[in-house]
């Protein structure tokens, strides 16, 4: 839930500040959230300052992968096939945006388009 992920990131940068590990990964979880909810004008900020932040863990994008093709399969699972196919080409578009064309999370929603489309023919 994107207002649980905003409130936990708020408590964190009010209790430990926002240099602080946990911070900066609270509020990557919310950025691929929003990202991953359409809400990509609210989420652009967000990646900015975690990419550009110099703790950011280098692996975060990898160990977060999973988690972000899972999201973006429950998002799809209860849609109409047209519906599903449109969502994931914004998520992919978006993501491209965002985060660059050789990102993960770009990548798994290429991977996630790409396995709906050939599973529907």
């Amino acid at each position: 839930n994107i207002r649980i992920l905003q409130q936990r990131a708020a408590c964190l940068e009010k209790r430990l500040g926002p240099e602080d590990k946990n911070t900066i990964m609270a509020l990557s979880e919310l950025a691929a959230l929003l990202q991953v909810s359409g809400r990509i004008e609210e989420a652009q900020p967000l990646v900015r300052h975690v990419l550009s932040h110099e703790q950011a863990p280098p692996q975060t994008t990898k160990c977060d992968s999973g988690n972000f093709s899972k999201r973006l399969e429950r998002m799809t699972s209860q849609l109409d096939v047209a519906e599903a196919e449109m969502r994931l080409r914004r998520v992919h578009s978006g993501c491209q945006q965002i985060f660059g064309p050789k990102h993960s999370y770009t990548f798994t929603a290429l991977v996630d388009l790409a396995m709906l489309l050939r599973a529907t023919g």
